[in-house]
């Protein structure tokens, strides 16, 4: 849509509100923008919307308001000692996504250390994030020390290339074969799973992991790095 509300593929297409993907999603922002369109139709004229000093509001208790600017803040509470995370608390933009990693951490008894540097890139989508690189190492490593695996690790990879080598722990499913086989060897669809391929130009394990959302598995998570991040971190595969 150009700044009239105009489609640029179709001069006949005009289109407010959501449908627009505009700056701001709300009702009356909406109307504004309707007003604009018909004063271009029956006016024959460009008018726009200025957007400038509308605020938006998060109706949550306590609410939170905002005008122009993003707002950020977050507080994570931390067990004294154990440097285990208690809760999170954050506000901003992205915050639905990067929550996922603190929830991942406090159902895994993941330590401050091995969270701390994980991020969870904008692109997260419903029930499927993506892991960076250096993300699945240092979890591996929280979890021995806990003596502990709470997730499953897949391996997206061809038969033989898992068996050459694979991360430690791993099981594998290929990738083409997923729809079927995920139903009979992980039938917990609230299972935390992570999947991974050979390295981040590898596509395998971003195929499963979205056919696995829409199996309805809900905690899914694809290592992006894959085998090529992992011994790049200096850690071993198992053969």
């Amino acid at each position: 849509m150009d700044k009239t509300f105009r489609s640029s593929s179709n001069p006949a297409v005009y289109a407010v509100g959501d449908a627009a993907g505009g700056p701001l999603f709300l009702t009356p922002v909406a109307a504004l923008e309707a007003h604009a369109v018909v004063d271009s139709l029956l006016r024959n004229q460009e008018a726009t919307v200025d957007y400038t000093g509308i605020p938006s509001v998060a109706f949550t208790p306590p609410p939170l308001a905002r005008v122009d600017e993003p707002c950020y803040a977050y507080k994570i509470l931390v067990k004294k000692g154990r440097q285990s995370t208690l809760g999170a608390h954050l506000v901003g933009p992205e915050a639905a996504e990067v929550i996922n990693l603190f929830g991942f951490a406090m159902r895994n008894g993941l330590g401050v250390d091995a969270t701390r540097h994980a991020t969870f890139p904008a692109h997260c989508g419903v029930g499927l994030c993506f892991l960076q690189q250096q993300v699945v190492p240092r979890l591996m490593e929280g979890f021995h020390h806990a003596n502990g695996l709470d997730f499953i690790l897949i391996d997206t990879l061809p038969a033989n290339a898992f068996a050459k080598m694979h991360l430690p722990g791993a099981i594998n499913i290929v990738s083409d074969d997923i729809m079927e086989e995920a139903p009979r060897r992980l039938p917990d669809r609230q299972a935390t799973l992570v999947l991974y391929c050979a390295s981040d130009n590898c596509k395998r394990a971003g195929r499963a992991a979205k056919r696995l959302v829409s199996l309805g598995y809900t905690e899914v998570y694809h290592y992006t790095g894959g085998k090529k991040a992992w011994q790049a971190a200096g850690l071993s595969l198992e053969h």
